[in-house]
Formats: structure tokens, C-alpha cells, sequence
């Protein structure tokens, strides 16, 4: 609520910070919000499958407002989910990240993860050479399981919709099932610039009535892309998936999951939940808050 509150102010009331560019010596990119006085807390925070990934407006605003808090953000860029891909050079680069903040600044580092970003920061929170990095991690909307969760998708893609969420979740998916084919979609070359077009506005300014009609021209009459390839074979969705390995977590962690969201149902929070209970040790214990006010995964009205 705070946070929403700094983003409400004028702008002349609003606390001074900078935005840069950055790049670790792996070659790891990102975009960095300090305030003019930052209280030294430097948090790593990751988008989810969002063709803008740090540039998406949604994390800009939330990115500006923690800065005006008093805190260090850094907004990583992650290739593979930005082409909606499974990689494992974005797990390494989180974990690249957080080591480069680290030396930059030693001291606790939190991590905030939206979405698919969410599971996939936990998950390289669970590697062993990343156990240590962070101390605290918000995910909101997290999945657990990444087969399960694909099959969930390839469902739901083929789903009629029924309202405007529904519509605006079963366009999405046809668009990011196709949009991962890169030049080898089949759509004409036309409609693969309107596709990315309406994909980089699709979570902001894009009208659903946009959407659909895209869907309705493009994309009904064709069959949904076989999603195949080394990115979603069994072996890589287990090694970028949480389920599992959450037992020697240290990171404190607190989950958040809306209980009308279909895009990455609640059980998935859940599950990660009642995993992170068996870790040993005190004060490893997480929370789980479960609202209706979060959506999928942009807190309805708070950061408009």
C-alpha cells in the first residue's frame, strides 16, 4: 500500500532517484532505480513471459516505486523468457546477478519475482551455489511444477472463452505459442509484426476487443504450433522447475497467488508452500497470502 501511495504523489512531491543501464562482467544486462539516498538494500527483481521483460510498464512502475522507498532495484533482463522460451542461461543469469550485487554491496539481497520470473528465481534460489545470495524473496504468482504447467496452457489455449478474462488469457497463449517459433511461425510476415506489435502492448494499452479480433483473423482457423524443441523437454522443465528441491532454501520466503488466476492456478503457491514447511531449522518458516486484489500477477489498481 505504501509503495502504491509514492506512485499517487505529483510528481514534484515525489522522492528524487536515477534510472541506468547495467551489465555485469558475465555480460548479464539490467536497469537499476536508486533513490538519491538509498538505505543500501539492493533487491533483484524479474519479470515473467512478457516480450518487454524489464521494460515492461507494469515493472518500471513498480521498479520506481521501491526506488522512491529508499531501495536499490535492479530489473534483470532475461532473453529466453522475453521470446518465450525455457532457458537455462536465465536461471544462470539471476544467479550471475545476485553474485555481482553482492560483491558490489555485501548485505542481505531480496528477490522479487512476477509469473513464470517468479518460479524461476525460486528455482535458482534452490541451486547450490545460489543457497546463500538471498535472503528474502517475494513471488507472486509462481508456478511449481513447469510439465504440469504447460499442459495446463496447451488446454486452455484450445479452451472456448467464455468472458474477457478468459479471452484475454487464451489469446495471450496462442500469441506466446507462436511468438516462441521465431522465423519459423508460418504467419505471413505481416502478421508477424502485428503479433509482436499487439504482444509489446498486450499487458498494458492493447483493447481486448483488439485482441479478439486479432485471434478471430489470425489465429482461430490455425492449429496451435506444436511446442517441441530443447527447451521443453522433460529434463530441461525439471531442472527450471521448483518442485522438489525447495528443502535447503534459506531464503525466507512469501508467496502471494490470486484464486481466480488460470494462467498459473493458486495450487502452484501452494504446493511451493507446503514444500518450504519441511525445511529444517527455525524461522524458515513461509507465508502465503492468498487475495483476490492481486490478479495474475499486477495488484488491481495499485500501481496505475
Amino acid at each position: 500500500m505504501y509503495l502504491a501511495l509514492l506512485n499517487l504523489l505529483p510528481d514534484r512531491n515525489r522522492p528524487a532517484f536515477r534510472e541506468e543501464r547495467g551489465r555485469t562482467p558475465a555480460g548479464t544486462e539490467y536497469d537499476r532505480y536508486e533513490s538519491r539516498s538509498p538505505l543500501g538494500r539492493n533487491i533483484l527483481v524479474v519479470s515473467g513471459f512478457t516480450t518487454r521483460q524489464e521494460k515492461d510498464p507494469r515493472l518500471i512502475r513498480f521498479a520506481r516505486a521501491l526506488a522512491r522507498s529508499g531501495l536499490r532495484v535492479h530489473a534483470v533482463a532475461l532473453p529466453g523468457l522475453g521470446a518465450f522460451r525455457l532457458e537455462e542461461t536465465d536461471l544462470e543469469a539471476l544467479i550471475d546477478l545476485a553474485r555481482s550485487l553482492q560483491k558490489d554491496r555485501p548485505g542481505p539481497l531480496m528477490g522479487m519475482g512476477f509469473s513464470v520470473g517468479a518460479g524461476l528465481l525460486l528455482a535458482a534460489a534452490a541451486r547450490p551455489e545460489a543457497r546463500k545470495l538471498f535472503r528474502s524473496l517475494f513471488l507472486f504468482g509462481p508456478y511449481y511444477d513447469l510439465a504440469e504447467l504447460w499442459d495446463h496452457w496447451r488446454v486452455k489455449a484450445e479452451r472456448p472463452a467464455r468472458t474477457l478474462t478468459e479471452w484475454d488469457d487464451r489469446v495471450y497463449l496462442r500469441l506466446a505459442f507462436e511468438h516462441r517459433l521465431g522465423a519459423e511461425s508460418s504467419l505471413s510476415p505481416d502478421d508477424r509484426r502485428a503479433m509482436t506489435d499487439l504482444l509489446w502492448t498486450y499487458c498494458g494499452s492493447a483493447d481486448p476487443a483488439e485482441k479478439i479480433s486479432f485471434f478471430h483473423r489470425v489465429l482461430a482457423w490455425r492449429p496451435i504450433p506444436a511446442v517441441t524443441g530443447p527447451d521443453v523437454t522433460p529434463d530441461r522443465m525439471a531442472a527450471l522447475s521448483p518442485k522438489g528441491r525447495l528443502a535447503s532454501v534459506r531464503a525466507r520466503i512469501r508467496l502471494f497467488a490470486d484464486p481466480a488466476d488460470d494462467l498459473i492456478p493458486a495450487w502452484h503457491s501452494a504446493a511451493i508452500y507446503k514444500e518450504l514447511l519441511g525445511r529444517p531449522g527455525p524461522g524458515f518458516r513461509p507465508t502465503f497470502c492468498v487475495t483476490p486484489l492481486l490478479g495474475h500477477v499486477t495488484p488491481r489498481a495499485a500501481f496505475t
